[in-house]
């Protein structure tokens, strides 16, 4: 009578890496997910996935790797309206990552911590002069920062990158990248303080007077600011309109990236209609490539670019 042997036992998945901890929203799907937001009034859109460092987009040179939104008019279609929300994460793009708009439309604005740029430190320094910040919804980035909302304040608040190092504001005309969405470092979004666990509080008053006070700096790195608001720019001359503002801010020493988020504001503010943010993300990155000098010849060089709008 030949001997029984015990079956070897089947390991159990493994579950995804969540930056160490298991969330009640990624166990939920991303329409589900996405109609929670929008009960708490936050406008949604569905946005590009990543996984191991390659864009959802399939543009193995993507500048915003699961970041960037997949509606046409990108994150301007941001909506709270459940049939819409349905439409875009069951029967379009069941996998998204989901992104949220900010400003007026939500109601919020949004602290954007990014410790590669010491905005951890920039945040610890201005906690240890001025307190602790309200408890408020704040999520961890999938790379290790933080969104902390605040109560919009009922008059237009703009996107501000490096107001201090490695602090931005993200405001009319903005958006953020949500829980439990992915990174492309393989981590994902997660809530600290869910939006429905605490009332979005009003920003802390030293965080307007520190925008305040950096706001003559923004503009002269800008050097455009006098033409950020100004009148609307029609279909047909959008790119040559952005190329010529991003050739000003390049020669004045700006980089890709501030060049990137000045353009995508003025896009979202004065393009009519606004382009793709991928298309917004092409220019500057033409742009970027350019040595800083003060030339008029730089202007020429990127002209060319006009031509692919019809």
């Amino acid at each position: 009578m030949s001997e029984r042997r015990p079956r070897p036992r089947r390991p159990s998945p493994r579950r995804p890496r969540s930056n160490g901890r298991s969330t009640a929203e990624s166990a939920l799907g991303p329409l589900q997910v996405a109609l929670k937001y929008a009960e708490f009034g936050l406008q949604v859109f569905p946005v590009f996935t990543a996984a191991t460092g390659l864009c959802q987009c399939g543009d193995s040179d993507c500048k915003s790797p699961g970041k960037h939104p997949k509606t046409q008019h990108g994150h301007k279609a941001a909506s709270s309206e459940r049939s819409k929300i349905v439409e875009w994460f069951e029967a379009l793009w069941p996998e998204s990552n989901i992104g949220i708009a900010t400003g007026a439309a939500s109601g919020v604005i949004v602290l954007d911590v990014d410790p590669q740029h010491d905005g951890d430190k920039s945040l610890t320094a201005l906690v240890e002069q001025y307190g602790p910040l309200p408890r408020t919804p704040t999520a961890r980035t999938g790379g290790g920062g933080q969104h902390v909302l605040f109560r919009h304040p009922g008059k237009r608040v703009g996107n501000r990158v490096g107001f201090l190092p490695g602090l931005d504001i993200r405001g009319d005309g903005g958006y953020i990248v949500a829980p439990p969405s992915s990174h492309v470092s393989g981590g994902c979004y997660e809530w600290q303080v869910a939006p429905w666990d605490a009332q979005v509080a009003e920003a802390p008053s030293w965080l307007w007077v520190l925008l305040s006070r950096t706001g003559s700096k923004k503009a002269g790195r800008a050097g455009t600011r006098g033409r950020l608001d100004a009148e609307r720019i029609p279909d047909g001359e959008r790119n040559c309109t952005l190329a010529s503002l991003a050739g000003t801010m390049r020669r004045r020493g700006m980089t890709e990236e501030e060049i990137c988020a000045a353009l995508m504001e003025v896009n979202s503010g004065r393009c009519d209609p606004p382009l793709l943010d991928a298309e917004v993300e092409r220019v500057a990155s033409s742009v970027g490539g350019y040595t800083p000098a003060p030339q008029a010849s730089t202007l020429t060089r990127i002209d060319p670019r006009c031509a692919h709008e019809k």
